[in-house]
Protein backbone atom coordinates (compact mmCIF):
# COMPACT_ATOMS: atom_id res chain seq x y z
CA UNK A 1 0.00 0.00 0.00
CA UNK A 2 1.32 3.58 -0.97
CA UNK A 3 1.97 6.03 1.65
CA UNK A 4 -1.36 8.29 2.21
CA UNK A 5 0.74 10.91 3.02
CA UNK A 6 1.18 12.82 0.13
CA UNK A 7 -2.58 13.36 -0.63
CA UNK A 8 -3.97 16.40 1.80
CA UNK A 9 -7.05 15.36 3.93
CA UNK A 10 -9.54 16.95 1.30
CA UNK A 11 -8.48 14.94 -1.95
CA UNK A 12 -8.15 11.62 0.24
CA UNK A 13 -11.87 12.24 1.32
CA UNK A 14 -12.96 12.63 -2.05
CA UNK A 15 -11.64 9.74 -3.69
CA UNK A 16 -12.12 7.66 -0.71
CA UNK A 17 -16.04 8.78 -1.31
CA UNK A 18 -16.53 9.07 -4.86
CA UNK A 19 -13.72 6.09 -5.55
CA UNK A 20 -13.19 7.86 -8.84
CA UNK A 21 -13.05 11.33 -9.85
CA UNK A 22 -12.81 13.67 -12.89
CA UNK A 23 -10.03 16.40 -12.90
CA UNK A 24 -11.97 18.84 -12.82
CA UNK A 25 -14.39 17.89 -10.43
CA UNK A 26 -11.49 17.39 -8.35
CA UNK A 27 -10.18 21.19 -8.71
CA UNK A 28 -13.40 22.58 -7.53
CA UNK A 29 -12.37 21.57 -4.15
CA UNK A 30 -8.58 20.78 -3.96
CA UNK A 31 -5.85 22.57 -5.16
CA UNK A 32 -4.36 21.56 -8.32
CA UNK A 33 -0.65 21.76 -6.64
CA UNK A 34 -1.92 19.20 -4.33
CA UNK A 35 -3.15 17.10 -6.73
CA UNK A 36 0.01 16.98 -8.89
CA UNK A 37 1.55 16.27 -5.70
CA UNK A 38 -0.33 13.19 -5.09
CA UNK A 39 0.00 11.98 -8.70
CA UNK A 40 3.41 12.35 -8.66
CA UNK A 41 4.00 10.70 -5.39
CA UNK A 42 2.19 7.73 -6.56
CA UNK A 43 -0.59 7.84 -4.32
CA UNK A 44 -2.72 8.93 -6.40
CA UNK A 45 -3.35 6.81 -10.05
CA UNK A 46 -5.17 8.36 -13.42
CA UNK A 47 -6.56 5.22 -14.91
CA UNK A 48 -8.45 7.14 -17.54
CA UNK A 49 -7.77 10.34 -18.84
CA UNK A 50 -8.77 13.06 -16.47
CA UNK A 51 -9.84 10.11 -13.81
CA UNK A 52 -8.48 9.83 -10.60
CA UNK A 53 -8.39 6.99 -8.17
CA UNK A 54 -6.70 5.94 -4.70
CA UNK A 55 -3.69 4.17 -6.03
CA UNK A 56 -4.00 1.29 -2.94
CA UNK A 57 -7.41 0.13 -4.88
CA UNK A 58 -6.66 0.94 -8.52
CA UNK A 59 -6.24 -3.00 -9.59
CA UNK A 60 -9.67 -3.44 -7.80
CA UNK A 61 -11.48 -4.57 -10.71
CA UNK A 62 -15.35 -2.85 -9.34
CA UNK A 63 -13.04 0.70 -8.76
CA UNK A 64 -11.76 0.29 -12.17
CA UNK A 65 -15.51 -0.12 -13.80
CA UNK A 66 -16.67 2.83 -11.36
CA UNK A 67 -13.78 4.73 -12.90
CA UNK A 68 -14.47 3.71 -16.76
CA UNK A 69 -18.14 5.01 -16.30
CA UNK A 70 -16.49 7.96 -14.73
CA UNK A 71 -14.30 9.03 -17.65
CA UNK A 72 -17.64 8.49 -20.28
CA UNK A 73 -18.77 11.07 -18.15
CA UNK A 74 -21.47 8.63 -16.59
CA UNK A 75 -23.63 8.47 -20.01
CA UNK A 76 -22.65 4.69 -20.97
CA UNK A 77 -22.86 1.72 -19.39
CA UNK A 78 -20.52 -1.81 -18.72
CA UNK A 79 -21.34 -3.92 -21.85
CA UNK A 80 -19.36 -7.01 -23.58
CA UNK A 81 -17.81 -9.23 -21.46
CA UNK A 82 -17.52 -6.89 -18.77
CA UNK A 83 -21.15 -7.09 -18.07
CA UNK A 84 -20.86 -10.94 -18.41
CA UNK A 85 -18.45 -10.78 -15.26
CA UNK A 86 -21.05 -8.31 -13.29
CA UNK A 87 -23.78 -10.64 -14.62
CA UNK A 88 -21.73 -13.46 -13.37
CA UNK A 89 -22.04 -15.78 -16.30
CA UNK A 90 -17.94 -15.84 -16.83
CA UNK A 91 -15.40 -17.05 -14.49
CA UNK A 92 -12.58 -14.64 -16.24
CA UNK A 93 -12.56 -11.17 -17.19
CA UNK A 94 -10.37 -9.86 -19.73
CA UNK A 95 -8.31 -6.51 -18.76
CA UNK A 96 -9.22 -4.70 -21.10
CA UNK A 97 -12.66 -3.32 -20.02
CA UNK A 98 -15.96 -2.50 -22.06
CA UNK A 99 -18.26 0.72 -21.77
CA UNK A 100 -21.13 1.36 -24.55
CA UNK A 101 -22.78 4.32 -25.49
CA UNK A 102 -24.71 6.46 -27.71
CA UNK A 103 -23.83 6.91 -31.27
CA UNK A 104 -23.21 10.38 -30.42
CA UNK A 105 -21.12 10.54 -28.22
CA UNK A 106 -17.93 11.65 -28.54
CA UNK A 107 -15.46 9.21 -25.66
CA UNK A 108 -12.93 7.26 -27.61
CA UNK A 109 -11.09 4.20 -26.41
CA UNK A 110 -8.26 4.59 -24.56
CA UNK A 111 -5.44 1.99 -22.55
CA UNK A 112 -7.48 -0.54 -20.72
CA UNK A 113 -10.95 0.63 -21.99
CA UNK A 114 -12.88 -0.10 -24.90
CA UNK A 115 -15.80 2.17 -25.91
CA UNK A 116 -18.25 1.07 -28.64
CA UNK A 117 -20.75 3.54 -29.90
CA UNK A 118 -24.68 1.83 -30.97
CA UNK A 119 -27.01 4.11 -32.65
CA UNK A 120 -30.17 4.20 -30.13
CA UNK A 121 -28.81 3.09 -27.04
CA UNK A 122 -29.76 4.64 -23.56
CA UNK A 123 -29.69 3.74 -19.81
CA UNK A 124 -32.50 2.41 -18.45
CA UNK A 125 -34.96 -0.50 -19.07
CA UNK A 126 -35.09 -2.06 -21.88
CA UNK A 127 -31.64 -2.18 -22.31
CA UNK A 128 -29.84 -1.79 -19.19
CA UNK A 129 -30.03 -2.35 -15.47
CA UNK A 130 -28.56 -1.52 -12.49
CA UNK A 131 -26.16 -3.81 -10.28
CA UNK A 132 -23.56 -2.98 -7.83
CA UNK A 133 -24.93 0.71 -8.51
CA UNK A 134 -23.42 0.49 -12.11
CA UNK A 135 -25.34 0.95 -15.18
CA UNK A 136 -24.66 -2.59 -17.48
CA UNK A 137 -26.31 -3.79 -20.49
CA UNK A 138 -28.88 -6.38 -20.23
CA UNK A 139 -28.02 -10.06 -20.38
CA UNK A 140 -28.88 -11.00 -23.42
CA UNK A 141 -27.12 -8.13 -25.17
CA UNK A 142 -23.71 -8.95 -23.07
CA UNK A 143 -24.37 -12.92 -24.13
CA UNK A 144 -24.41 -11.97 -28.04
CA UNK A 145 -21.46 -8.91 -28.06
CA UNK A 146 -19.03 -10.92 -26.06
CA UNK A 147 -19.83 -13.81 -28.36
CA UNK A 148 -16.38 -12.67 -30.79
CA UNK A 149 -14.31 -11.77 -28.22
CA UNK A 150 -14.43 -15.16 -26.19
CA UNK A 151 -11.15 -16.39 -27.92
CA UNK A 152 -11.85 -20.15 -25.81
CA UNK A 153 -14.38 -22.08 -27.41
CA UNK A 154 -15.26 -23.84 -24.32
CA UNK A 155 -15.58 -20.27 -22.27
CA UNK A 156 -17.38 -18.59 -25.06
CA UNK A 157 -20.16 -21.55 -24.86
CA UNK A 158 -20.15 -21.57 -21.66
CA UNK A 159 -21.40 -17.87 -20.85
CA UNK A 160 -24.64 -18.71 -22.89
CA UNK A 161 -24.98 -22.46 -21.35
CA UNK A 162 -24.79 -20.47 -18.04
CA UNK A 163 -27.39 -17.66 -18.78
CA UNK A 164 -29.51 -20.37 -20.02
CA UNK A 165 -29.15 -23.16 -16.95
CA UNK A 166 -29.23 -20.39 -14.57
CA UNK A 167 -32.98 -19.36 -16.25
CA UNK A 168 -31.90 -16.13 -16.74
CA UNK A 169 -32.86 -15.45 -20.18
CA UNK A 170 -34.08 -18.39 -22.69
CA UNK A 171 -32.58 -19.59 -26.24
CA UNK A 172 -35.50 -17.64 -27.98
CA UNK A 173 -34.23 -14.52 -26.66
CA UNK A 174 -30.87 -14.96 -27.41
CA UNK A 175 -31.90 -15.55 -30.79
CA UNK A 176 -33.66 -12.25 -31.47
CA UNK A 177 -30.54 -10.34 -29.70
CA UNK A 178 -28.40 -12.44 -32.09
CA UNK A 179 -30.52 -11.04 -35.06
CA UNK A 180 -30.69 -7.33 -33.64
CA UNK A 181 -26.82 -6.80 -33.40
CA UNK A 182 -25.67 -5.90 -36.47
CA UNK A 183 -22.20 -7.32 -38.65
CA UNK A 184 -21.83 -10.01 -35.69
CA UNK A 185 -19.04 -11.94 -36.18
CA UNK A 186 -19.17 -15.96 -35.67
CA UNK A 187 -23.21 -15.15 -35.96
CA UNK A 188 -23.70 -18.69 -37.06
CA UNK A 189 -21.45 -20.68 -34.24
CA UNK A 190 -23.56 -18.42 -31.53
CA UNK A 191 -26.88 -19.50 -33.52
CA UNK A 192 -26.00 -23.27 -33.59
CA UNK A 193 -25.29 -23.42 -30.27
CA UNK A 194 -28.82 -21.51 -29.56
CA UNK A 195 -30.06 -24.64 -31.46
CA UNK A 196 -28.62 -27.39 -29.40
CA UNK A 197 -30.32 -24.67 -26.47
CA UNK A 198 -33.41 -25.18 -27.80
CA UNK A 199 -32.95 -28.92 -28.18
CA UNK A 200 -32.24 -29.46 -24.62
CA UNK A 201 -28.73 -29.00 -24.42
CA UNK A 202 -27.34 -27.99 -21.03
CA UNK A 203 -24.25 -28.57 -20.83
CA UNK A 204 -20.81 -28.18 -22.33
CA UNK A 205 -20.68 -32.35 -22.10
CA UNK A 206 -24.44 -32.51 -23.71
CA UNK A 207 -23.40 -30.24 -26.30
CA UNK A 208 -20.02 -32.07 -27.04
CA UNK A 209 -21.86 -35.69 -26.98
CA UNK A 210 -24.54 -34.65 -29.10
CA UNK A 211 -22.54 -33.64 -31.77
CA UNK A 212 -20.46 -36.46 -31.73
CA UNK A 213 -22.80 -39.21 -31.48
CA UNK A 214 -26.59 -38.77 -31.47
CA UNK A 215 -26.00 -36.62 -35.02
CA UNK A 216 -25.23 -39.64 -36.33
CA UNK A 217 -28.51 -40.16 -39.39
CA UNK A 218 -28.58 -43.75 -38.32
CA UNK A 219 -29.77 -43.14 -35.01
CA UNK A 220 -33.71 -42.43 -34.81
CA UNK A 221 -34.66 -38.90 -33.49
CA UNK A 222 -33.71 -38.65 -29.52
CA UNK A 223 -35.47 -36.33 -27.43
CA UNK A 224 -33.33 -34.22 -24.89
CA UNK A 225 -33.44 -33.16 -20.92
CA UNK A 226 -36.93 -35.51 -21.58
CA UNK A 227 -39.34 -35.15 -18.21
CA UNK A 228 -40.59 -38.55 -16.66
CA UNK A 229 -42.48 -38.28 -13.38
CA UNK A 230 -41.53 -40.47 -10.96
CA UNK A 231 -43.53 -40.92 -7.97
CA UNK A 232 -42.13 -38.47 -5.57
CA UNK A 233 -40.62 -36.16 -8.21
CA UNK A 234 -39.84 -35.37 -11.91
CA UNK A 235 -36.96 -36.26 -13.96
CA UNK A 236 -35.18 -34.80 -16.39
CA UNK A 237 -33.16 -37.27 -19.15
CA UNK A 238 -30.31 -36.34 -20.94
CA UNK A 239 -31.05 -38.15 -24.02
CA UNK A 240 -34.23 -40.59 -24.61
CA UNK A 241 -35.47 -42.35 -27.32
CA UNK A 242 -39.14 -42.56 -26.17
CA UNK A 243 -40.06 -44.98 -28.31
CA UNK A 244 -37.72 -48.24 -26.80
CA UNK A 245 -37.64 -46.43 -23.34
CA UNK A 246 -34.17 -45.91 -23.71
CA UNK A 247 -32.21 -43.42 -21.46
CA UNK A 248 -28.77 -42.24 -22.36
CA UNK A 249 -27.17 -40.14 -19.39
CA UNK A 250 -24.07 -38.53 -20.21
CA UNK A 251 -22.00 -39.03 -17.28
CA UNK A 252 -19.59 -36.27 -15.63
CA UNK A 253 -18.54 -35.87 -12.14
CA UNK A 254 -19.32 -32.29 -12.26
CA UNK A 255 -22.96 -33.32 -13.06
CA UNK A 256 -23.55 -36.71 -11.34
CA UNK A 257 -21.48 -36.17 -7.80
CA UNK A 258 -23.21 -38.54 -5.91
CA UNK A 259 -23.13 -42.40 -7.42
CA UNK A 260 -25.97 -43.55 -4.99
CA UNK A 261 -28.68 -40.43 -6.29
CA UNK A 262 -27.76 -41.88 -9.60
CA UNK A 263 -28.59 -45.48 -9.21
CA UNK A 264 -31.73 -44.65 -7.04
CA UNK A 265 -32.98 -42.91 -10.06
CA UNK A 266 -32.42 -45.53 -12.47
CA UNK A 267 -34.26 -48.21 -10.06
CA UNK A 268 -37.12 -45.83 -9.91
CA UNK A 269 -36.93 -45.80 -13.79
CA UNK A 270 -36.53 -48.92 -14.50
CA UNK A 271 -39.76 -49.89 -12.34
CA UNK A 272 -41.20 -47.82 -14.96
CA UNK A 273 -39.80 -49.84 -17.68
CA UNK A 274 -36.67 -47.54 -18.68
CA UNK A 275 -33.49 -48.77 -19.64
CA UNK A 276 -30.63 -46.51 -18.09
CA UNK A 277 -26.83 -46.36 -20.16
CA UNK A 278 -24.56 -44.35 -19.16
CA UNK A 279 -21.80 -42.72 -21.39
CA UNK A 280 -18.51 -41.72 -19.86
CA UNK A 281 -16.65 -38.17 -21.34
CA UNK A 282 -14.30 -40.41 -23.24
CA UNK A 283 -15.96 -42.66 -24.90
CA UNK A 284 -17.90 -39.99 -26.38
CA UNK A 285 -14.12 -39.38 -28.32
CA UNK A 286 -14.64 -42.98 -30.02
CA UNK A 287 -18.18 -41.65 -31.97
CA UNK A 288 -18.13 -43.85 -34.15
CA UNK A 289 -17.76 -47.07 -31.66
CA UNK A 290 -20.47 -45.49 -28.94
CA UNK A 291 -22.93 -44.66 -31.95
CA UNK A 292 -22.64 -48.57 -32.86
CA UNK A 293 -23.04 -49.43 -29.33
CA UNK A 294 -25.94 -47.29 -28.80
CA UNK A 295 -27.71 -48.69 -31.86
CA UNK A 296 -26.86 -52.26 -31.23
CA UNK A 297 -29.08 -51.39 -27.96
CA UNK A 298 -31.78 -49.76 -29.50
CA UNK A 299 -31.97 -52.87 -31.53
CA UNK A 300 -32.15 -55.10 -29.18
CA UNK A 301 -34.68 -53.30 -27.40
CA UNK A 302 -36.99 -52.88 -30.40
CA UNK A 303 -36.82 -56.69 -30.15
CA UNK A 304 -37.96 -57.15 -26.98
CA UNK A 305 -40.56 -54.47 -27.24
CA UNK A 306 -41.44 -56.37 -30.54
CA UNK A 307 -41.36 -52.89 -32.35
CA UNK A 308 -40.60 -52.82 -36.03
CA UNK A 309 -36.46 -52.33 -37.30
CA UNK A 310 -35.19 -49.02 -36.42
CA UNK A 311 -35.83 -45.82 -38.68
CA UNK A 312 -32.91 -43.09 -39.39
CA UNK A 313 -33.12 -40.09 -37.63
CA UNK A 314 -34.35 -36.92 -39.17
CA UNK A 315 -33.54 -34.06 -37.15
CA UNK A 316 -33.67 -33.30 -32.96
CA UNK A 317 -36.88 -32.42 -31.33
CA UNK A 318 -37.95 -30.61 -28.36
Amino acid sequence: MRELRHVNAELRSLLQERVAVDRREILRTVKRGALERAASSGAVRRPFPHIYMLSEISTDKEALRRAALRYVGDRGALSHVTALAMWGMVEFETEELHVTLPRSATHRSTGGLRVHQREGFTLGPPQTVVKNELQVVRLERAVVESWPLISNVYDRRSSVIAAVGRRLTTPDRLFHEARCVPNLKGRAGLLAVLNLLREGCRSQLEIFGYLRVFSDPSLPTPRLQYPVKLPARTVYLDVAFVEELVCIELDGPQYHPDPQLDHKRDAELARMGWLTVRIAPRRLRDAVTTQAEVREILDRRRLQLRLPPLKPRVRFTR
